[in-house]
């Protein structure tokens, strides 16, 4: 606000998902305790920038500047502004910035680094409301199946594509992590995408297969452990279906520098991975072999992975 002016200005309030700082948009709050507001935008350069968004709003909302008692701007009012809102709000006594008016010449490196925190928070936002969903209604997921699991024969009751031929499978689930860290799995079984199922309308199989692969590479994490054994996870989830994403292995010889390597999955939650030229691949077998992990739609395994396919080198049945 203008100096000498009584009312308060606020910097760093506004919260957005907007992407174009070329917009200044302008929310006008009315009359205390109603929860009520109108909003209106002009361009951010304009010295008169709120006088245009009252100009636009008040003609939508058809409110009146005794009614406004606080305003939400992306910028900071300049002092044409300040005067304005001096003038035609006389309840207002804090006006809430996200971003300072910079000096005239500067508003393109102002404008800039704007909008790159303005992405940024979109992204936190979608991420957030993604987490949301994700603990609500759980997650669209591949699930890997074996066919020397104990639960093999309901391999048939759901769709699923063959990994290794003879070996390994895979298959669709919606997952979900309750409040106690427990993961449940619901699997897509033919009846879902038959013409009276739940997902008859959502898309094909292979649509769906696609989604799900997009789902998982989303939340996918890498760390390094004793120079060169990784390993690859995802929050409070499934992780070892990441072994039927279509550049799973140009992804992970990249990381390692070697065109093959071995792939561990001790639990559905894990990938633990090393070159098949390193000390460390006896290291994962070691460690799949005498987990004391159950098994369930799938066992724990060690696998070779080149740039021809997946094979499996031993099972801990």
């Amino acid at each position: 606000m203008q100096r000498g002016c009584r009312r308060r200005t606020v910097a760093g309030i506004v919260s957005h998902v907007d992407t174009d700082p070329s917009s200044n948009v302008v929310i006008f709050q009315l009359a205390r305790g109603r929860e009520e507001h109108c909003a209106g935008h002009a361009p951010t350069i304009a010295d008169d920038a709120v006088r245009q968004a009252w100009q636009l709003a008040r003609r939508e909302h058809g409110a009146r500047g005794e009614d406004v008692v606080a305003l939400v701007c992306e910028w900071e009012p300049s002092p044409a502004d300040s005067q304005f809102i001096q003038r035609t709000f006389p309840n207002v006594d804090t006006v809430y910035y996200t971003f300072p008016r910079p000096d005239p010449q500067r508003w393109p490196e102002a404008l800039a680094a704007a909008r790159e925190q303005m992405l940024a928070k979109a992204a936190e936002h979608l991420m957030g409301e993604r987490r949301e969903q994700v603990e609500r209604e759980g997650e669209l997921l591949p699930m890997l199946w074996s066919e020397s699991s104990p639960q093999a024969d309901l391999l048939a009751t759901v769709p699923h594509y063959t990994l290794v031929p003879d070996g390994l499978h895979v298959s669709l689930a919606m997952v979900a992590t309750a409040p106690n860290g427990r993961i449940g799995v619901s699997h897509l079984t033919h009846h879902h995408f038959g013409p009276d199922g739940a997902w008859a309308e959502a898309g094909s199989f292979e649509e769906l297969y696609e989604t799900a692969c997009a789902n998982l590479a989303a939340g996918l994490r890498i760390e390094e452990y004793d120079n060169g054994l990784l390993d690859m996870h995802r929050d409070d989830s499934l992780a070892a279906p990441a072994v039927c994403l279509p550049d799973f292995h140009s992804y992970v010889s990249g990381l390692i520098g070697e065109e093959r390597f071995v792939v561990g999955i001790a639990c559905p939650q894990h990938l633990i991975i090393a070159a098949e030229s390193s000390p460390h691949a006896d290291t994962v077998r070691s460690m799949i072999m005498e987990t004391d992990y159950p098994a369930s739609e799938s066992l724990p395994c060690v696998l070779r992975v080149d740039r021809r396919g997946i094979s499996i080198l031993a099972e801990r049945r």
